[in-house]
């Protein structure tokens, strides 16, 4: 009887030392507590991103885009759906480092199960034709408690060089 009153009092002096010192098992966790989210095409996704060129939830109301004019070089650039129930979403469009073609949009108050089309400002740099446009997407709630950065590639049609218009020589 006496050996078992041993037992259990050095138990107990050994549970009490492990939580007052720790077992030395792990010193520190970190726990990432992010929101997680899907983005496209997804059932579930809480903000889904489409190319207004590609096949999407909402063909024709956001037909494709129109080529990019040096005088009008806003154009339709993604289209996105605010999934939330009840947060509305501000949403900045800019190129990711290496984009061949320079990016900057935003809409802002986007509201819960809202689609629209995101305009951007596009620099074509020179180019012509379809260009791939790596590009980060980044959706903040109005009220700021949620916010997402999300890679996206889209696609942007750059106009045709203008034929340059050199004065003809005219010869006697």
């Amino acid at each position: 009887m006496r050996a078992r009153r041993v037992l259990w009092a050095v138990l107990a002096v050994a549970s009490v030392s492990a939580l007052v010192f720790g077992t030395g098992g792990f010193g520190a966790a970190t726990v990432d507590r992010g929101v997680s989210m899907v983005v496209s095409d997804h059932d579930r996704a809480l903000v889904s991103i489409w190319d207004p060129g590609g096949p999407s939830p909402e063909p024709p109301s956001h037909a494709g885009e129109d080529p990019i004019t040096p005088n009008d070089t806003r154009v339709k650039l993604l289209v996105i759906e605010n999934r939330f129930r009840d947060q509305a979403l501000d949403v900045r469009v800019t190129e990711r480092p290496g984009s061949p073609v320079a990016v900057d949009g935003e809409y802002e108050d986007l509201a819960p199960g809202s689609i629209v089309p995101v305009s951007a400002d596009v620099d074509c740099n020179g180019l012509h034709g379809r260009v791939d446009a790596p590009l980060t997407v980044e959706a903040t709630a109005v009220d700021g408690g949620f916010e997402s950065t999300i890679a996206y590639d889209a696609s942007v049609v750059c106009p045709a060089p203008e034929p340059s218009s050199t004065p003809e020589s005219s010869s006697e």
